[in-house]
């Protein structure tokens, strides 16, 4: 290859070229292992002087690839992400690839479907989206505001990064609904990616779950590129009437099933003791969704458990031996359990 920008490919490797500009590196220059993968860093080679590559004199010096200067500059060959990248100014190389053999991978996470405008519309294709990441935010030691995903841009507030460092954020959630409250502002000095988001206390709930749905910088880590998608729509008026009754019927199918699960769990809770002050709100929730109160207040434990539990307990008050015949029991049942379902195996693949 004699020009930038090419590749190669074989059997074993693949071989692509960049121009000296780029990399920093000089015409009679051949870098090392390390110093090539700090260019897919995102750092750029000069001799000690801005934009003069290294070919083997000077001092050895790297940039961010987006820098203006050397105020930035380090001398020793960096093993970390430059802020080129981390900011979101330029991105990592990506090598698209098939496998030779398909694999396929069930999406998870989504949330809803898209909709359109009248005319044309446009959709991006994206990788790398994180769904409802749950987060404790920290407050500041001065101004008392709450912050999200910020780590190490102010010594006054925790550290609160999110699992992945942040390319984009999307939405904060607080007990799954859309609060608009955070404001994200922009810190080079952010070392989770180039955003943080913060809110004033007097806007912040502190007995809240709250959520974030955001696209991470470092996808290449997390997933493969997204080539080719599918978009389906409707294209007269009775497709679309017929397609939204169906899904209304879904909704209020799925919605029946939810409250029913909620309404037994909020019984099972309820028996355990949980604070009648929890629980106020969601009763009133189930009693508006058709669940009667006698229903929410009619749960009880099995009597045999109770009477089974009993037994065991006095068994083991009044002595050691019977204490001892009781656990080998159990083991015993235990194993006969696991040869059951062994057999039960066995008799289906047969």
């Amino acid at each position: 290859m004699t020009a930038a920008n090419q590749f190669i490919t074989s059997a074993t490797s693949t071989v692509f070229s960049v121009a000296n500009t780029e990399s920093g590196w000089g015409e009679n220059y051949s870098p090392t292992a390390v110093e090539i993968k700090a260019f897919f860093y995102g750092w750029k080679m000069n001799d000690g002087n801005y934009g003069q590559p290294y070919n083997g004199s000077g001092v050895k010096t790297w940039v961010p690839w987006n820098a203006q200067d050397n105020s930035e500059s380090v001398v020793i060959v960096p093993t970390i992400t430059s802020k080129a990248i981390t900011s979101g100014g330029s991105d990592y190389y990506r090598l698209s690839y098939q496998l030779t053999k398909t694999v396929t991978e069930t999406v998870e996470g989504f949330e809803g479907a898209i909709g359109l405008h009248d005319g044309g519309n446009t959709i991006e294709l994206l990788e790398g989206m994180i769904v409802r990441e749950k987060i404790v935010p920290k407050q500041h030691s001065t101004n008392l505001n709450w912050y999200i995903n910020e780590k190490g841009a102010s010594s006054n507030v925790p550290d609160c990064p999110l699992q992945y460092r942040l390319d984009q954020p999307i939405a904060i959630y607080r007990n799954g609904i859309k609060d608009d409250g955070w404001v994200w502002k922009n810190d080079v000095n952010n070392q989770n990616g180039n955003q943080y988001a913060s809110i004033p206390n007097a806007q912040f709930d502190p007995t809240a779950e709250y959520t974030v749905t955001y696209i991470a910088l470092d996808r290449h880590k997390m997933t493969t590129n997204a080539v080719e998608a599918t978009a389906s729509y409707n294209t007269n008026q009775k497709t679309v009437v017929d397609s939204l009754v169906q899904k209304v019927t879904d909704v209020e199918t799925t919605t029946g099933v939810n409250v029913n699960a909620i309404a037994e769990l909020y019984k099972r809770v309820k028996a355990l003791g949980a604070d009648p002050m929890d629980m106020t709100t969601l009763r009133e929730w189930l009693i508006q969704r058709g669940v009667s109160a006698q229903e929410l207040d009619s749960f009880s434990e099995p009597p045999v458990l109770a009477d089974l539990g009993q037994t065991i307990l006095l068994v083991l008050q009044n002595g050691e031996a019977s204490a001892e015949l009781i656990m080998m029991l159990v083991a015993q049942v235990s194993a006969l359990e696991a040869r059951v379902a062994a057999l039960e195996g066995g008799g289906a693949n047969a």
